[in-house]
């Protein structure tokens, strides 16, 4: 898997954690939108994947954190569109 299209899972209430793959190279707009249950995506590459707008929409920030490689923390943090969601990103464990 490279890319996730719009709205891949929005709505998908049963979904509660996503580990995403090295090469994801795109995440489409809205990807988790309404995604109630969501807890945790852990996006395994080093470099941050492009994102469409709103990947988050509608998911409470206080539900998720969005684990990264430690040593890409700060590249996601400060990433185009990663950066709306820095307070949630945490090294992987």
């Amino acid at each position: 898997v490279t890319a996730l299209d719009e709205s891949e899972f929005c709505d998908c209430d049963e979904l509660e954690s996503i580990v995403l793959p090295e090469n994801l190279a795109t995440i489409g707009g809205w990807a988790f939108s309404w995604c109630l249950s969501l807890t945790s995506v852990e996006c395994r590459g080093e470099n941050p994947p492009v994102i469409g707008m709103n990947i988050f929409d509608g998911v409470p920030a206080s539900n998720y954190v969005i684990r990264v490689p430690a040593s890409a923390v700060e590249r996601y943090k400060t990433a185009a569109g990663w950066s709306d969601y820095a307070d949630r990103i945490v090294a992987a464990e």
